[in-house]
């Protein structure tokens, strides 16, 4: 997602070692979105979910 965040829409093969699962469980959270078929970007929800915290039972 640092990559995203910083370059914008990426190919699927630039977001390695991320692979298709983890690419489609992102999208299905709403933090990225598909553009095509092989290049993603990220959306405003995935930016959130970055700079939230992570709650300490989770740590």
């Amino acid at each position: 997602m640092q990559l995203l965040r910083d370059r914008g829409e990426l190919q699927a093969k630039q977001l390695y070692p991320a692979g298709r699962i983890t690419l489609e469980t992102l999208e299905a959270k709403g933090w990225i979105e598909a553009i095509g078929t092989e290049t993603y970007r990220l959306i405003a929800d995935g930016l959130a979910a970055m700079k939230a915290k992570i709650p300490p039972s989770m740590r």
